[in-house]
């Protein structure tokens, strides 16, 4: 049935064959197609908008780019918070392949516990592709009311390192 060449990896189906079939892989997927972008970036959104949508906040945050995952976890992290969010729809997007980024229009269905007003907010989502996956760089708000996890939501201030004092003037020599 197998003869001892193919069952040492020198004919047919051995490892030699399977580095081969890796390496194409990965020759082929250094560059990623439009298509092959529109599809992760589709992926991405879903999963960033239904983490928010479902609370998971921790999930969401992975997606957002690493400046404003703290910000955005400290503004979530509250049990009792009265957001609530019925349904989340992607209204727009515009990819930039050649630039790695992409702009979604996204309309999130939301009230407040303690109010019971339903409201409908438009964000707009600022990606950008890393090589690796989709981050969202920037949320800012597009009309409607204010979406409370997403208001005004930046980065935190970076701590400034006090300036070097220049060196101290010698007296010239007499």
């Amino acid at each position: 049935m197998f003869s001892k060449e193919s069952s040492e990896g020198v004919g047919r189906g051995g490892p030699g064959r399977w580095t081969g079939l890796v390496l194409l892989i990965l020759v082929g997927g250094c560059g990623m197609s439009t298509a092959g972008m529109q599809k992760s970036l589709a992926y991405a959104s879903h999963r960033f908008n239904t983490d928010v949508r479902w609370r998971r906040h921790e999930q969401a945050s992975a997606l957002l780019k690493p400046a404003l995952r703290q910000p955005y976890q400290d503004r979530t992290e509250s049990p009792e918070d009265p957001v609530r969010v019925s349904m989340v729809e992607v209204l727009r997007a515009k990819i930039e392949p050649k630039k790695s980024r992409a702009r979604l229009r996204v309309r999130y269905h939301w009230h407040r516990v303690d109010r019971g007003i339903q409201r409908r907010t438009v964000v707009v989502q600022h990606w950008r592709y890393t090589g690796v996956a989709w981050l969202v760089t920037r949320l800012e708000h597009g009309s409607g009311p204010e979406f409370p996890w997403f208001n005004n939501l930046k980065p935190a201030p970076k701590k400034r390192r006090a300036p070097a004092k220049p060196p101290a003037k010698r007296p010239p020599p007499r």
